[in-house]
C-alpha cells in the first residue's frame, strides 16, 4: 500500500452527507495509527474513507484496508498495461 490520495489511485472523490463524513472520522480513526506508519497523513486517510463510504456504504476497518489495498494494485496494474 502506497501513501496517495484516492484520485491518484483512480478513485473518484464525492462529496458526503454528515453522516458518510461522520462514519468516514470514525474509521479514519479505527486505522489512522496502521496508514501513518507508512506514510498516510490524516487527509489522505479521510479521502480514503470518504470515498470508501460513498462507494461501500459501510464496512469495518480491515474490509476498508483491503479495498485501498486493491484500488492502489488496479490502478498500477492499469498504468503498466498502456505503458507497453
Amino acid at each position: 500500500m502506497r501513501a496517495e490520495h484516492p484520485h491518484e489511485a483512480g478513485v473518484p472523490e464525492q462529496g458526503s452527507d454528515d453522516a458518510h463524513r461522520e462514519a468516514a472520522h470514525l474509521l479514519t480513526d479505527e486505522v489512522r495509527d496502521r496508514l501513518e506508519r507508512i506514510g498516510f497523513t490524516y487527509g489522505e486517510i479521510l479521502e480514503w474513507a470518504e470515498a470508501y463510504l460513498a462507494a461501500e456504504q459501510s464496512g469495518d476497518a480491515d474490509t476498508f484496508l483491503a479495498w485501498i489495498e486493491r484500488r492502489e494494485r488496479n490502478q498500477q496494474e492499469s498504468l503498466r498495461s498502456t505503458n507497453f
